[in-house]
Protein backbone atom coordinates (compact mmCIF):
# COMPACT_ATOMS: atom_id res chain seq x y z
CA UNK A 1 0.00 0.00 0.00
CA UNK A 2 1.36 3.39 -0.89
CA UNK A 3 0.20 5.00 2.36
CA UNK A 4 2.15 2.44 4.44
CA UNK A 5 5.20 2.86 2.25
CA UNK A 6 5.07 6.64 2.49
CA UNK A 7 4.52 6.38 6.28
CA UNK A 8 7.54 4.06 6.64
CA UNK A 9 9.68 6.37 4.56
CA UNK A 10 8.61 9.37 6.68
CA UNK A 11 9.39 7.41 9.88
CA UNK A 12 12.83 6.37 8.57
CA UNK A 13 13.79 9.87 7.45
CA UNK A 14 12.63 11.33 10.76
CA UNK A 15 14.50 8.66 12.75
CA UNK A 16 17.70 9.41 10.88
CA UNK A 17 17.25 13.12 11.31
CA UNK A 18 16.35 13.11 15.01
CA UNK A 19 17.84 9.90 16.30
CA UNK A 20 14.78 9.17 18.44
CA UNK A 21 12.04 6.53 18.21
CA UNK A 22 8.84 8.28 19.30
CA UNK A 23 8.95 11.20 16.90
CA UNK A 24 9.57 9.02 13.79
CA UNK A 25 6.67 6.72 14.75
CA UNK A 26 4.33 9.70 15.18
CA UNK A 27 5.45 11.13 11.82
CA UNK A 28 4.99 7.75 10.11
CA UNK A 29 1.49 7.22 11.53
CA UNK A 30 0.56 10.84 10.72
CA UNK A 31 1.66 10.37 7.10
CA UNK A 32 -0.31 7.10 6.88
CA UNK A 33 -3.45 8.77 8.31
CA UNK A 34 -3.09 11.77 5.99
CA UNK A 35 -2.67 9.68 2.86
CA UNK A 36 -5.44 7.22 3.87
CA UNK A 37 -7.85 10.10 4.52
CA UNK A 38 -7.01 11.65 1.17
CA UNK A 39 -7.60 8.35 -0.62
CA UNK A 40 -10.88 7.86 1.24
CA UNK A 41 -12.02 11.39 0.31
CA UNK A 42 -11.06 10.77 -3.33
CA UNK A 43 -13.05 7.48 -3.30
CA UNK A 44 -16.03 9.23 -1.70
CA UNK A 45 -15.79 12.04 -4.27
CA UNK A 46 -15.77 9.45 -7.09
CA UNK A 47 -18.83 7.77 -5.58
CA UNK A 48 -20.66 11.11 -5.22
CA UNK A 49 -19.75 12.06 -8.79
CA UNK A 50 -21.02 8.66 -9.98
CA UNK A 51 -24.28 9.14 -8.06
CA UNK A 52 -24.67 12.63 -9.52
CA UNK A 53 -24.03 11.35 -13.05
CA UNK A 54 -26.54 8.51 -12.60
CA UNK A 55 -29.10 10.99 -11.29
CA UNK A 56 -28.44 13.37 -14.20
CA UNK A 57 -28.77 10.52 -16.71
CA UNK A 58 -32.01 9.37 -15.09
CA UNK A 59 -33.41 12.91 -15.20
CA UNK A 60 -32.45 13.29 -18.87
CA UNK A 61 -34.09 9.94 -19.63
CA UNK A 62 -37.26 11.02 -17.83
CA UNK A 63 -37.27 14.35 -19.63
CA UNK A 64 -36.91 12.70 -23.01
CA UNK A 65 -39.51 9.99 -22.36
CA UNK A 66 -42.11 11.55 -20.05
CA UNK A 67 -42.06 15.29 -20.73
CA UNK A 68 -42.60 15.29 -24.55
CA UNK A 69 -45.93 13.40 -24.25
CA UNK A 70 -46.99 15.86 -21.53
CA UNK A 71 -46.02 18.78 -23.75
CA UNK A 72 -47.89 17.21 -26.65
CA UNK A 73 -51.00 16.75 -24.49
CA UNK A 74 -50.80 20.33 -23.30
CA UNK A 75 -50.34 21.68 -26.83
CA UNK A 76 -53.25 19.56 -28.06
CA UNK A 77 -55.45 20.79 -25.20
CA UNK A 78 -54.57 24.43 -25.86
CA UNK A 79 -55.11 23.89 -29.59
CA UNK A 80 -58.57 22.43 -28.96
CA UNK A 81 -59.50 25.35 -26.71
CA UNK A 82 -58.30 27.90 -29.25
CA UNK A 83 -60.13 26.10 -32.05
CA UNK A 84 -63.36 26.02 -30.01
CA UNK A 85 -63.06 29.72 -29.13
CA UNK A 86 -62.36 30.72 -32.74
CA UNK A 87 -65.26 28.56 -33.95
CA UNK A 88 -67.59 30.22 -31.43
CA UNK A 89 -66.46 33.69 -32.43
CA UNK A 90 -66.78 32.93 -36.15
CA UNK A 91 -70.26 31.46 -35.58
CA UNK A 92 -71.33 34.53 -33.62
CA UNK A 93 -69.92 36.85 -36.30
CA UNK A 94 -71.66 34.82 -39.02
CA UNK A 95 -75.01 34.98 -37.20
CA UNK A 96 -74.59 38.74 -36.81
CA UNK A 97 -73.73 39.19 -40.49
CA UNK A 98 -76.61 36.96 -41.58
CA UNK A 99 -78.99 39.06 -39.47
CA UNK A 100 -77.65 42.24 -41.07
CA UNK A 101 -78.03 40.67 -44.53
CA UNK A 102 -81.65 39.72 -43.87
CA UNK A 103 -82.39 43.25 -42.65
CA UNK A 104 -80.72 44.76 -45.72
CA UNK A 105 -82.64 42.41 -48.01
CA UNK A 106 -85.93 43.44 -46.33
CA UNK A 107 -84.96 47.10 -46.76
CA UNK A 108 -84.10 46.46 -50.42
CA UNK A 109 -87.47 44.77 -51.04
CA UNK A 110 -89.28 47.60 -49.28
CA UNK A 111 -87.29 50.15 -51.31
CA UNK A 112 -88.12 48.40 -54.58
CA UNK A 113 -91.79 48.27 -53.62
CA UNK A 114 -91.77 51.97 -52.73
CA UNK A 115 -89.97 52.80 -55.99
CA UNK A 116 -92.54 50.81 -58.00
CA UNK A 117 -95.36 52.73 -56.28
CA UNK A 118 -93.65 56.05 -56.97
CA UNK A 119 -93.11 55.14 -60.63
CA UNK A 120 -96.76 54.13 -61.01
CA UNK A 121 -97.93 57.38 -59.41
CA UNK A 122 -95.57 59.40 -61.64
CA UNK A 123 -96.81 57.51 -64.73
CA UNK A 124 -100.45 58.23 -63.79
CA UNK A 125 -99.68 61.91 -63.17
CA UNK A 126 -97.84 62.14 -66.50
CA UNK A 127 -100.80 60.50 -68.28
CA UNK A 128 -103.25 62.86 -66.54
CA UNK A 129 -101.11 65.87 -67.50
CA UNK A 130 -100.94 64.63 -71.10
CA UNK A 131 -104.74 64.32 -71.18
CA UNK A 132 -105.13 67.82 -69.75
CA UNK A 133 -102.74 69.26 -72.33
CA UNK A 134 -104.62 67.52 -75.13
CA UNK A 135 -108.01 68.74 -73.82
CA UNK A 136 -106.66 72.26 -73.47
CA UNK A 137 -105.48 72.27 -77.08
CA UNK A 138 -108.75 70.82 -78.27
CA UNK A 139 -110.74 73.45 -76.33
CA UNK A 140 -108.51 76.23 -77.60
CA UNK A 141 -109.02 75.03 -81.16
CA UNK A 142 -112.80 74.80 -80.70
CA UNK A 143 -113.12 78.34 -79.40
CA UNK A 144 -110.78 79.57 -82.10
CA UNK A 145 -108.26 81.17 -79.89
CA UNK A 146 -105.32 82.59 -81.95
CA UNK A 147 -102.75 81.16 -79.55
CA UNK A 148 -104.27 77.70 -80.07
CA UNK A 149 -103.01 77.58 -83.68
CA UNK A 150 -99.50 78.55 -82.55
CA UNK A 151 -99.69 76.08 -79.68
CA UNK A 152 -100.82 73.33 -82.06
CA UNK A 153 -97.87 74.08 -84.36
CA UNK A 154 -95.29 73.96 -81.58
CA UNK A 155 -97.07 71.30 -79.59
CA UNK A 156 -94.79 69.23 -77.44
CA UNK A 157 -95.20 65.51 -77.85
CA UNK A 158 -96.95 63.73 -75.04
CA UNK A 159 -94.57 62.36 -72.43
CA UNK A 160 -93.96 58.64 -72.68
CA UNK A 161 -93.65 56.63 -69.48
CA UNK A 162 -90.14 55.35 -68.78
CA UNK A 163 -89.68 51.60 -68.87
CA UNK A 164 -89.19 50.06 -65.45
CA UNK A 165 -85.74 48.72 -64.69
CA UNK A 166 -85.56 46.50 -61.68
Amino acid sequence: MPAWGAGGLAATVTALATGGVLLPLAAGFGMIALLSNRRKRRTDLGRVRGDAMRYAHRMVAELTTEIPPEITRTVDDVSERITARITDQVSAQRALLEGELEELQRNLAAGREQLAKERERARRRAAALGELITRGRDLAAVIGHPAAAAAAATAAPEPKPEPESA
